[in-house]
């Protein structure tokens, strides 16, 4: 990888790993969109289609071919309800209906009480 990454989502597809979005810094302006797969066979590490948005602190989960995304938050500090689904084979992505309630860190965010629910 060209850049340290934390606060990503990560999944294994097909013996690749998949680097989903995250940030370049500890803190929220460094928050990006990326795609990146690293494949280990031949140690190379490839930047595909970006999402549709900058996130960090979402959930990823693998699926058939997919990477899908849910959730997470952007540089503003905003919290999303939004569910991706990033085909890996085709490297295409579409929006899934959205979850019911904004959630990050694998949890639910209550913006009422200002805490994780």
């Amino acid at each position: 990888m060209s850049r340290a990454i934390c606060y990503h989502g990560v999944v294994t597809i097909n013996e690749k790993i998949f680097i989903i979005a995250g940030t370049t810094t500890e803190f929220f302006e460094g928050t990006t969109d990326t795609v990146l797969v690293f494949d280990p066979t031949t140690n190379t590490c490839t930047k595909l289609e970006p999402l549709p948005y900058r996130v960090l602190y979402m959930a990823t989960v693998a699926w058939k071919d997919n990477v899908v995304v849910l959730g997470g938050d952007d540089d503003e500090d905003n919290t999303y309800n939004t569910v991706i689904l990033n085909n890996v084979t085709t490297r295409s992505h579409r929006k899934l209906p959205e979850m019911t309630k904004k959630r990050y860190d694998c949890r639910r965010y209550d913006h009422r009480l200002g805490c994780m629910g």
